[in-house]
């Protein structure tokens, strides 16, 4: 739902609809669907979650190692990437 909020501009509607759920965002991570955790992230980056979006970031890395060779290389090379991108957008908003 959060991410519908967002994706109709309404970041502060999502804000407080995540917050509301606040016990479980610092829970942990299940599932294993790569595409579902990097979209998890990545809407926790955008609302400015960043220790949240990084946590599920490095899941997200964690599994596309874990299933490389189901995926093949060029797809996990392209994940690698959007994944590095996204940390280290992360890094350089810590600084």
């Amino acid at each position: 739902m959060a991410a519908v909020f967002k994706r109709f501009e309404q970041v502060e509607a999502a804000k407080k609809l995540l917050l509301s759920f606040q016990e479980k965002l610092t829970g942990e991570i299940e599932g294993y669907d790569i595409y579902a955790l990097f979209e998890t992230a990545d809407l926790y980056l955008s609302l400015g979650f960043s220790d949240l979006a990084k946590k599920y970031f490095l899941y997200c890395e964690k599994v596309l190692e874990e299933k490389k060779k189901k995926y093949g290389i060029q797809k996990y090379n392209f994940g690698k990437k959007l994944i590095s991108e996204k940390l280290e957008t992360i890094e350089k908003s810590e600084k």
